[in-house]
């Protein structure tokens, strides 16, 4: 779900504007979309903050008290650069999405680069985890993320598929590169402890990323994800055997979110670029 604090900014400008039409002229969005920001607050806090009367938003005194206290604590978390609400240079707040490094870098550069020039997209802000788990807490609009399963809260949709396979070049070493750090509790790791003798891994990364550098290099071979491997017509590829299904990968949101008309918008133009990518299976 968005930063508390993200969702706190809306707050204050509804209340520095008193109408929801002026605060979404001030923060260049919809009416709807300042609402379902201030509801998903005050449902986080327990209260109602505000009396509405028309257009017009007055704060209730339970809001006036959680609002003073949460600008004191907002106001501390400024002054150690800790800002409740990033913008960009336009003064429009970016839809975060959080994904793994290997996936910008492999899916969604290529998914946003094929999204037809023109189209009305808002400003995107990409935020990487380091493993699969912390996807779903990095507080982003939008989650993309692989795995049999979202977290629940989260409304999510399967926009493609892919395996693992073994890449190496025609005139690599013959060594193995191996996993190392979080990538020790992706589902390739069983596989290398069950069929590499860690006496033949010469090298290891805790980054597809790197690990896809070194291969191509030909340092070594390397369990890949496909999506990754099979962009590179020169490198030879060996099925395995390692789920014994293929990965489904996620696209979703918070359902609090999901009326808001400019995240579904990004949301369904990343979900059909991706599910028209050659790098994905549209079957599982």
């Amino acid at each position: 779900m968005p930063s508390n604090w993200e969702n706190f900014r809306y707050v204050l400008t509804l209340l520095e504007s008193s109408s929801l039409r002026r605060a979404a002229k001030t923060l260049r969005c919809e009416p709807t979309e300042v609402l379902v920001r201030v509801q998903a607050y005050e449902d986080s806090v327990g209260q109602p903050l505000f009396d509405r009367i028309g257009d017009l938003m007055e704060l209730t005194p339970s809001g006036r008290r959680i609002v003073s206290a949460a600008r004191e604590v907002m106001s501390s978390m400024e002054k150690v650069g800790q800002g409740a609400a990033q913008k960009s240079a336009s003064g429009v707040a970016p839809i975060a999405i959080s994904t793994l490094d290997c996936i910008n870098q492999y899916l969604l550069v290529d998914c946003m680069a094929r999204i037809p020039e023109g189209t009305p997209l808002p400003v995107v802000s990409f935020m990487h985890a380091q493993e699969v788990q912390q996807l779903d807490h990095l507080g982003t609009e939008l989650v993309v993320r692989p795995g049999h399963g979202m977290a629940d809260e989260l409304d999510s949709e399967v926009a493609g598929y892919f395996d693992f396979a073994v890449y190496e070049r025609a005139d690599a070493r013959n060594s193995w590169l191996g996993l190392s750090g979080v990538l020790e509790r992706a589902p390739a790791a069983q596989w290398y402890r069950d069929h590499v003798p860690v006496n033949e891994i010469t090298l290891s990364s805790d980054s597809f990323v790197t690990l896809a550098m070194m291969v191509q290099a030909g340092v070594g071979r390397a369990v890949l994800p496909s999506y990754v491997g099979d962009q590179f017509a020169w490198l030879k590829r060996y099925d395995i055997e390692l789920t014994g299904k293929m990965i489904p990968l996620h696209i979703g949101n918070h359902p609090d979110l999901s009326g808001i008309r400019r995240l579904k918008q990004l949301k369904r133009q990343v979900l059909t670029s991706l599910r028209h990518s050659e790098r994905l299976s549209s079957h599982p």
